[in-house]
């Protein structure tokens, strides 16, 4: 599957579930491969527009997962206990996001008072 591809599924899912809140969370590079792997290279290109396509829907976050040796086993292939804790305190902090209340503040205009006076002389031109 290539990028392309990956994105328009994550377009109509995203599309079709309008109602549901997502967390989309990028790919991390491969350790287990050279860095300049034609799959490492290809990483940062996804991310990049994954995370310009999730930018366009409300209901959408996205979160990036830590690139860092520290957060995967020795072979560089999956997740450590500490990349897992990682992972998990990031999506708590989005889910908390998510069910915190947030009051909107109302925006104040002031009235424009010349705006005024000029509609009230056109009324009282236009009398009889």
């Amino acid at each position: 599957m290539n990028t392309e591809s990956s994105l328009k599924y994550v377009s109509q899912f995203t599309k079709n579930n309008t109602k549901t809140n997502i967390t989309v969370a990028t790919v991390p590079q491969c350790f287990d491969l050279a860095p300049n792997s034609n799959v490492n290279q290809e990483v940062p290109i996804f991310n990049w527009k994954l995370c310009n396509h999730t930018k366009q829907f409300a209901h959408c976050t996205t979160f990036k997962i830590e690139n860092k040796k520290e957060c995967f086993t020795k072979h560089g292939l999956h997740l450590n206990g500490f990349g897992k804790e990682v992972i998990c305190k990031q999506l708590a902090a989005i889910i908390k996001g998510i069910f915190q209340y947030t009051e909107d503040m109302p925006i104040f205009m002031n009235w424009d008072t010349e705006q005024i006076e000029n509609k009230d002389m056109e009324r009282n031109n236009y009398r009889c």
